[in-house]
């Protein structure tokens, strides 16, 4: 996997194989807490002014999304809380995340930080 900054359209995705449906995002399915994750895809999302970042966490076994927002006040794409700009975030990267749950009870991105290391292909591949 590359180590691209570029956030795709779903139909670009879609276009080099990438599948967004092997990924979990409801609550419940998205695992919760701090994880070591692979960034495979980011995408622009459909509807709202976000980027739907696409993780692979092996060591729970899950593929899971979560949207980085439109932030007016950091003028980017912000994981708030540790001010980390979603646009220059390279895919094929380990990072470090805390996921939880909105007010509404929805799975957030509430830290992120790295690219820790780049991630071999075989070894970012789940069964």
């Amino acid at each position: 996997m590359s180590a691209s900054i570029a956030v795709l359209t779903y139909r670009a995705a879609k276009a080099q194989g990438f599948d967004a449906r092997l990924y979990a995002y409801r609550s419940g399915e998205v695992p919760i807490g701090k994880l070591l994750v692979i960034l495979d895809r980011k995408i622009w999302g459909r509807g709202v002014m976000g980027i739907g970042c696409y993780f692979t966490a092996e060591s729970v076994g899950k593929r899971f999304m979560l949207t980085a927002y439109w932030e007016p006040r950091a003028n980017g794409y912000v994981v708030w809380s540790s001010g980390m700009n979603l646009l220059s975030c390279p895919i094929g990267r380990i990072y470090t995340v805390e996921t939880g749950e909105n007010s509404r009870g929805n799975p957030t991105l509430l830290t992120m930080a790295g690219p820790l290391a780049p991630v071999d292909e075989k070894q970012g591949e789940l069964p």
